[in-house]
């Protein structure tokens, strides 16, 4: 249910990546936005509105059991929920908003700022319209995801994500230049070097927003990765893993 969902409220990303890549913008180009649009919203709303029954379910569960071995887990009974359900469980808190503020100046200042310093190398000047203007414009819809569910970790790295990737790929493709200089570290200052890097590492490693917004903010997530590698690596040995497979095949 929410993969599409999440399809309609980013979709304003993949419309302006692929505006601006498309010089025509003919009518060819917003006849198939219009479908795409068209086919998510009657998607997204035959499942929002229709989740699947007990009986189904349990129908999927015993063939995934049957014919793959896998079990249903919680993930098999969430898409029995209807979106009433997860709306219901969201309570945002005075102390919880305030978190989530700090969460995005932390976590979105610095791509924001690199953002708000950038600008269109070839796109024509529609609307006053700057890289910072329509990547807000993009970010608006997603924020309702807040509000629909209690996976408030999960839409903060999915925006952030989403962000990311245009931005980054719209540098890439020298659609976008950044009209900022970037202060180099000076190497020679020993004791301004550990301190700047000290910072930078507690900022990117030292903590992250857990999964449920009431949770709050976790810490050290850096150093429980390093140490949850080992309870991972046993997946590669499978003959089935896809980097196997493309051992084999090469």
């Amino acid at each position: 249910m929410f993969n599409y969902l999440f399809l309609f409220l980013y979709f304003f990303f993949f419309f302006f990546f692929f505006l601006i890549l498309d010089k025509k913008k003919n009518f060819r180009f917003f006849l198939l936005n219009f479908f795409l649009v068209l086919i998510i919203i009657s998607i997204s709303s035959l499942i929002i509105l229709s989740p699947q029954s007990t009986e189904n379910n349990t129908k999927m569960c015993n063939f995934l059991l049957t014919v793959h071995q896998e079990t249903c887990n919680f993930p098999a009974f969430f898409i029995m929920k209807g979106i009433s359900s997860h709306i219901v469980e969201v309570a945002w808190k005075f102390n919880d908003v305030i978190t989530y503020i700090v969460i995005f100046i932390l976590g979105f200042g610095p791509i924001f700022l690199l953002i708000s310093k950038s600008y269109f190398t070839s796109m024509k000047n529609i609307f006053n319209l700057t890289p910072l203007k329509i990547i807000f414009l993009c970010c608006f819809p997603g924020l309702s995801l807040f509000l629909i569910a209690v996976d408030s970790g999960r839409w903060t790295s999915m925006l952030y994500h989403m962000v990311a990737i245009f931005y980054f790929g719209m540098i890439k493709l020298k659609e976008i230049d950044i009209n900022f200089k970037l202060k180099i570290i000076n190497f020679k200052n020993i004791k301004y070097n550990f301190f700047t890097i000290l910072i930078l590492f507690l900022l990117c490693f030292s903590w992250n927003p857990k999964a449920v917004y009431h949770e709050g903010i976790g810490s050290f997530p850096a150093y429980r990765m390093i140490v949850k590698v080992k309870k991972f690596t046993n997946n590669f040995k499978d003959s089935k893993h896809i980097f196997n497979k493309l051992k084999i095949s090469n």
